[in-house]
């Protein structure tokens, strides 16, 4: 999905760690075996000793779909630019139930600070990125509440200091038709839409937006017919107001896919990711 930034950068190994348990999820049915959750970890390509930034990258694919390897190309670019990085997969819809999916996010995050020694990790530098649906888990790592008694790695934070946001979704309560809202509803969160106003409400990134928020970078195009172009300004909105540092670039004529091919999508993705070196 991303283009390599430079061709000198492409000529460099990375060196990826596969199949990382990070988590245990419960069974599917009582009595069924515990689940592993894993990710692959990316090292950064450079001679400086460490410890090193750390980006969780997380992919898309409406909660119910896509896989950690979607995103692996993201990950070789950050790696070449010296920053570690991981892919992280987390449970799906419908078999798994919200918030599940963020339940598992916000544990890769512990996980790997919990290990940050062995990674040759900064705790304290830490962001995330996602594709649509991973957009809106990543947003939710750098604005939900933090919770230190959450198992497993209680004691470290789940939280993030920059967010790349990729045309993720940012309230679930606005600019969808309803029959969409309603399937994605039951699917998602295993209730009909005229039961799901409460989860609806604190599964929406913008109703946890604080003045201690992660600052957000989001590149959405402006014909997406899946996450509609307002809830691109609707984050902007709602982060200016909370004084959250926030940068927005809406591309004419793209809708919900990132094509590298043209000059001002690529552009867009070159100043996102030098926006999150700079700030981690």
């Amino acid at each position: 999905m991303f283009a390599v930034l430079a061709a000198s950068l492409a000529a460099l190994p990375v060196t990826v760690t596969k199949n990382v348990a990070y988590r245990t999820a419960p069974a599917v049915q009582e009595g069924g075996a515990p689940r592993e959750v894993a990710l692959d970890f990316y090292a950064p390509v450079t001679a400086a000793e460490g410890p090193h930034a750390m980006v969780v990258v997380i992919h898309g694919g409406s909660w119910s779909g896509g896989a950690r390897q979607d995103v692996a190309p993201f990950c070789e670019n950050l790696s070449r630019m010296g920053i570690a990085s991981a892919t992280v997969s987390y449970r799906l819809a419908p078999t798994d139930k919200w918030p599940a999916m963020v339940d598992d996010v916000r544990a890769a995050v512990r996980f790997l600070r919990a290990n940050a020694k062995d990674y040759n990790i900064d705790p304290a530098r830490f962001g995330a990125a996602g594709v649509s649906a991973g957009g809106h888990l990543a947003l939710l790592l750098g604005t939900m509440d933090d919770n230190l008694t959450e198992q497993p790695n209680a004691g470290h934070s789940s939280r993030v200091k920059a967010v790349v946001n990729l045309f993720g979704p940012t309230d679930l309560s606005q600019d969808y038709p309803e029959l969409l809202r309603a399937v994605l509803s039951q699917t998602v969160l295993g209730k009909p839409l005229s039961q799901a106003g409460d989860a609806v409400k604190t599964m929406s990134p913008v109703n946890w937006i604080t003045p201690d928020d992660a600052p957000v970078f989001t590149i959405h195009g402006k014909t997406d017919q899946l996450v509609p172009v307002r809830q691109a300004t609707r984050l902007e909105e709602a982060m200016k107001k909370a004084n959250v540092g926030v940068e927005t670039v809406l591309i004419e004529g793209m809708g919900h896919e990132l094509p590298l091919e043209r000059p001002e999508v690529s552009g867009a993705m070159t100043r996102a990711l030098n926006w999150l070196q700079q700030r981690l």
